[in-house]
């Protein structure tokens, strides 16, 4: 199984920081799949796809999608995205690579504005992230995953991290069937999939449970 794995640069994070990211989202991969090769790159790398990958995970950060500061690491991942989605080769979007999978839809990436929950906390709270619930459109899922590989009762619901100031708007339809999967009470969509790319708004890397 090989991954590439679009990261923050070090003009974004500072080294300390990366290689904490690196070691989650390795743990987590590796929580999931067997026999991994996992290559790192960043948008001050040059994009040459060498190798034959079976999947793109387009990573987290802070900067906001759409802001001049992240317009480099936008255009670079969006073309990464582009070169593997007529690869036909799967995409996992987590937290901004999950916005920026909507973008590559032509759906909008708006900030959020005041909700009945909370999405993030300020920079100056002492807590990295807040916990909300997330609920499951079922007729989704089981149009994307195929009723075979439920597993659960799609009523369910599930509490996840939450640390992100921006969503995508599916106030409009959007490009290769992107549906919701799974929302918060507020309508934030938080999986989303269609035509082998899925987004997660949350963090899957942080939990305790991936990162031994």
């Amino acid at each position: 199984m090989k991954v590439l794995i679009s990261i923050e640069s070090i003009k974004e994070k500072n080294l300390k920081q990366i290689k904490e990211n690196k070691q989650k989202l390795t743990n987590f991969l590796n929580k999931i799949f067997n026999d991994l090769e996992i290559d790192f790159t960043d948008c001050e790398i040059p994009i040459t796809i060498k190798k034959d990958y079976d999947l793109l995970l387009l990573s987290g950060g802070g900067t906001m999608i759409g802001e001049e500061e992240s317009k480099k690491r936008d255009d670079y991942e969006l073309k990464l995205l582009d070169i593997f989605k007529n690869k036909k080769i799967p995409i996992l979007g987590i937290c901004r690579g999950h916005q920026l999978i909507g973008k590559y839809c032509e759906l909008d990436i708006n900030y959020i504005k005041e909700k009945n929950i909370k999405h993030y906390y300020e920079l100056n709270s002492k807590k990295l992230s807040t916990i909300h619930n997330i609920y499951f459109n079922s007729e989704n899922f089981t149009e994307y995953f195929g009723a075979e590989y439920i597993q659960m009762p799609l009523n369910i619901v599930l509490t996840v991290n939450s640390i992100h100031k921006q969503y995508v708007d599916f106030s409009k339809n959007p490009k290769f069937n992107l549906k919701v999967i799974a929302e918060s009470y507020d309508k934030i969509p938080e999986i989303i999939a269609g035509d082998g790319m899925l987004g997660i708004q949350f963090h899957p890397e942080n939990v305790k449970t991936f990162q031994k």
